[in-house]
């Protein structure tokens, strides 16, 4: 057995596992994609339709000669701006995320038609080396066929957990930078109340803007995690999680710009942060362990296998 065909086996191999991965991928993000197109289009009319009520405020009609007769004209027209910026955030959120979704699905699709015909090559390159083997008529050689194809098997597990890892480790980063600005929105929500006057409301606001925009990281992050978990064996309800976070998603971005009670508003904030945190690391130390068993295990192979070819 040559080195040369031995390390084409095992190339190819390793381009037929990433292949399925690719596909099992796919298969997942397709799903996320239908879901958040569906998504966008009702917050696209969501937000429409709350334009339509400003416009009708500012258009003078009967709906805002009522509120003028009343004394309430800037009241309510306030509040619908306020709804309609709401509406338009949750809607840039939602796109932000099909961006990246489309973007991904581009990326692993192009990866897998360069893929494509490697299992066929696999196959007719391990025929060759069994038969090879079998003219040998040696028990040694069938060993060390069944070592490298182990070897071959932690290398793939070890590839997708070390993506998932990475996956991970994005994700908890962005968790931090988010309790981060609603730490600092909370602190100068604090002093607003106090009488801080412009400048206070001004930075609480800034920072809440600032926190917005990690969340909808943190959304496209989260999608990107759990894809990236689709083929780790692996104990975890994170799906749950990334569901009820989603939700929160959206109720922050909803109710943020239209309760008064925002110090309340942004304690809840965090701690649902905070659980989505949690999770992320209980998901990541059984991601780690499960390496560290990964490598240890392909170490002990590599040993025997040195000892039966030495042998």
């Amino acid at each position: 057995m040559e080195d040369g065909n031995r390390e084409q086996l095992q190339k190819l191999r390793q381009q037929v596992e990433r292949q399925n991965r690719l596909k099992s991928m796919l298969e997942n993000i397709y799903i996320q994609q239908r879901e958040l197109r569906e998504k966008v289009e009702e917050l696209r009319q969501e937000k429409e339709e709350e334009q339509k009520d400003v416009d009708r405020l500012e258009g003078r009609g009967l709906t805002a000669l009522f509120y003028s007769i009343i004394g309430k004209m800037d009241e309510k027209l306030t509040k619908e701006q306020r709804e309609v910026f709401a509406a338009a955030m949750k809607y840039e959120s939602a796109q932000q995320e099909l961006t990246s979704i489309d973007y991904k699905i581009e990326l692993y699709e192009r990866e897998l038609r360069e893929l494509d015909g490697c299992e066929a090559r696999y196959k007719e390159e391990l025929r060759k080396r069994e038969e090879a083997i079998k003219a040998s008529d040696s028990a040694e050689a069938k060993c060390i066929l069944q070592l490298e194809e182990q070897i071959a098997d932690v290398d793939g597990q070890l590839k997708e957990i070390r993506e998932a890892l990475h996956a991970g480790q994005k994700a908890a980063f962005t968790t931090e930078c988010v309790l981060g600005k609603l730490q600092s929105a909370e602190e100068w929500g604090t002093w607003d109340m106090l009488g801080g006057g412009i400048v206070s409301a001004m930075a609480k606001h800034g920072n809440l803007d600032d926190a917005q925009s990690e969340i909808a990281n943190l959304q496209v992050e989260l999608r990107n995690f759990k894809t990236e978990l689709t083929d780790v064996s692996i104990e975890a309800d994170l799906q749950v999680q990334i569901d009820d976070f989603m939700r929160f998603a959206d109720y922050f971005f909803d109710g943020l710009f239209v309760d008064w009670a925002v110090q309340d508003r942004i304690k809840k904030s965090k701690n649902q942060v905070r659980q989505v945190k949690e999770q992320i690391e209980k998901v990541r130390k059984q991601l780690d362990q499960m390496r560290k068993e990964a490598e240890q295990e392909k170490v002990d192979l590599q040993i025997q296998l040195e000892q039966m070819i030495v042998g």
